[in-house]
């Protein structure tokens, strides 16, 4: 009803909050919402300054991606495959908006694991 008014409305995709700060797995109801009323999809990231979950008095970086919209995500029905392929485009901007909060942060990546970065390289 909101979104057929022209407001905006925040879903945040992973349906919880975590405290770890990694990017958990979505769920298609977001992308759900979006497609059936038509309107764009903006991702946004939000950042603490130590990587976790935000909080006060908590440096916090938050980062808008270019909107997608509905025709881009290419959803022709409510097929969990086209749910699932929509939900890694949107993902993939939220990691990519993720990875340049952290790099200002003065953050590790976050795109490749903590054990891979660690490990030393054999040659």
């Amino acid at each position: 009803e909101l979104l057929g008014k022209g407001h905006s409305v925040t879903i945040f995709p992973e349906g919880t909050r975590n405290s770890g700060g990694e990017l958990g797995e979505f769920k298609a109801g977001a992308i759900r919402v979006a497609t059936r009323a038509h309107v764009p999809v903006v991702p946004v990231c939000i950042t603490a300054g130590d990587g976790k979950q935000p909080g006060m008095f908590k440096r916090t970086l938050i980062r808008f991606g270019k909107p997608i919209s509905a025709g881009e995500l290419n959803i022709q029905d409510d097929s969990s495959l086209q749910l699932r392929r929509a939900s890694r485009i949107i993902m993939a901007q939220i990691a990519q908006l993720r990875e340049e909060a952290c790099k200002e942060l003065g953050l590790p990546s976050q795109l490749v694991p903590p054990e891979e970065k660690e490990a030393p390289h054999a040659g």
